[in-house]
Protein backbone atom coordinates (compact mmCIF):
# COMPACT_ATOMS: atom_id res chain seq x y z
CA UNK A 1 0.00 0.00 0.00
CA UNK A 2 1.23 3.40 -0.78
CA UNK A 3 1.23 6.71 0.71
CA UNK A 4 -2.12 7.88 2.94
CA UNK A 5 -3.34 11.07 2.82
CA UNK A 6 -6.95 12.48 3.65
CA UNK A 7 -9.38 13.13 1.14
CA UNK A 8 -10.88 16.70 2.01
CA UNK A 9 -13.77 18.56 0.56
CA UNK A 10 -13.52 22.71 -0.57
CA UNK A 11 -14.07 23.44 3.31
CA UNK A 12 -10.92 20.95 4.49
CA UNK A 13 -13.63 18.49 5.55
CA UNK A 14 -12.24 15.53 5.83
CA UNK A 15 -14.06 12.81 3.31
CA UNK A 16 -11.98 9.45 3.94
CA UNK A 17 -8.04 7.92 3.84
CA UNK A 18 -7.07 7.27 0.07
CA UNK A 19 -3.64 6.44 -1.84
CA UNK A 20 -1.88 9.70 -2.46
CA UNK A 21 -1.31 8.19 -6.22
CA UNK A 22 -5.35 7.67 -6.50
CA UNK A 23 -5.60 11.61 -4.96
CA UNK A 24 -3.50 12.57 -7.70
CA UNK A 25 -4.55 10.35 -10.07
CA UNK A 26 -8.53 11.17 -9.90
CA UNK A 27 -7.79 15.32 -8.60
CA UNK A 28 -9.03 14.67 -5.70
CA UNK A 29 -8.47 17.44 -3.22
CA UNK A 30 -6.01 16.49 -0.35
CA UNK A 31 -3.79 18.35 2.39
CA UNK A 32 -0.30 19.51 1.71
CA UNK A 33 1.62 21.82 3.41
CA UNK A 34 4.67 24.05 2.17
CA UNK A 35 7.20 26.54 4.04
CA UNK A 36 8.74 29.42 1.97
CA UNK A 37 12.07 30.04 3.69
CA UNK A 38 13.21 34.15 3.44
CA UNK A 39 16.70 35.63 4.89
CA UNK A 40 16.78 38.20 7.13
CA UNK A 41 16.44 40.73 3.65
CA UNK A 42 13.44 39.05 2.96
CA UNK A 43 15.17 36.72 -0.20
CA UNK A 44 13.48 33.99 -0.77
CA UNK A 45 15.14 30.33 -0.69
CA UNK A 46 14.89 28.71 -3.98
CA UNK A 47 15.25 25.01 -4.73
CA UNK A 48 16.22 22.86 -7.47
CA UNK A 49 14.08 19.66 -7.49
CA UNK A 50 15.66 16.93 -7.53
CA UNK A 51 15.60 14.67 -10.58
CA UNK A 52 14.35 11.63 -8.99
CA UNK A 53 11.34 13.60 -8.30
CA UNK A 54 8.19 12.50 -10.49
CA UNK A 55 6.39 15.92 -10.21
CA UNK A 56 8.28 19.06 -11.89
CA UNK A 57 12.12 16.61 -11.67
CA UNK A 58 14.69 19.25 -12.60
CA UNK A 59 12.56 22.49 -11.59
CA UNK A 60 13.48 25.36 -9.57
CA UNK A 61 11.10 25.70 -6.64
CA UNK A 62 10.22 28.28 -3.62
CA UNK A 63 8.45 26.23 -1.62
CA UNK A 64 9.25 23.12 0.22
CA UNK A 65 6.89 20.64 1.57
CA UNK A 66 4.92 17.58 0.67
CA UNK A 67 1.31 15.97 1.27
CA UNK A 68 -0.23 16.15 5.10
CA UNK A 69 0.19 12.57 6.59
CA UNK A 70 -3.06 11.27 8.00
CA UNK A 71 -4.05 12.79 11.15
CA UNK A 72 -1.06 14.96 11.23
CA UNK A 73 -1.45 18.68 11.69
CA UNK A 74 -0.46 21.29 8.43
CA UNK A 75 1.76 22.77 11.45
CA UNK A 76 4.01 19.77 12.16
CA UNK A 77 3.86 18.77 8.60
CA UNK A 78 5.10 21.99 7.45
CA UNK A 79 8.12 21.68 10.32
CA UNK A 80 8.98 18.59 9.25
CA UNK A 81 9.54 20.10 5.85
CA UNK A 82 11.86 22.05 6.59
CA UNK A 83 14.80 20.75 8.14
CA UNK A 84 16.39 22.86 10.48
CA UNK A 85 19.83 22.54 9.31
CA UNK A 86 18.92 24.46 6.23
CA UNK A 87 17.95 27.60 7.14
CA UNK A 88 17.46 29.28 11.17
CA UNK A 89 14.08 28.47 12.50
CA UNK A 90 13.00 32.30 12.23
CA UNK A 91 13.52 32.18 8.32
CA UNK A 92 10.39 29.68 7.68
CA UNK A 93 7.26 30.98 6.96
CA UNK A 94 4.70 27.68 6.80
CA UNK A 95 1.68 27.29 4.17
CA UNK A 96 -0.76 24.94 4.69
CA UNK A 97 -3.35 23.66 1.98
CA UNK A 98 -5.39 21.82 0.60
CA UNK A 99 -5.12 20.56 -3.36
CA UNK A 100 -6.92 19.25 -6.26
CA UNK A 101 -3.84 16.73 -7.57
CA UNK A 102 -1.06 17.29 -9.69
CA UNK A 103 -1.47 20.37 -11.79
CA UNK A 104 -4.36 22.15 -10.25
CA UNK A 105 -4.28 25.37 -8.27
CA UNK A 106 -4.24 25.25 -4.53
CA UNK A 107 -7.75 25.54 -3.59
CA UNK A 108 -6.99 26.99 0.16
CA UNK A 109 -4.20 28.33 2.16
CA UNK A 110 -3.04 30.36 5.23
CA UNK A 111 0.66 31.12 6.02
CA UNK A 112 1.51 31.13 9.69
CA UNK A 113 5.28 32.08 10.90
CA UNK A 114 6.22 29.13 13.41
Amino acid sequence: MGELVERVDERDRVLGVVERAEAERRRWMHRIATTICRDPMRRILVLRRAEQHTRFPGHYDVMVGGAVDVGESYEDAAAASCPRSWVPTSWCVSCSSFCAGMGSALSGSGCTRP
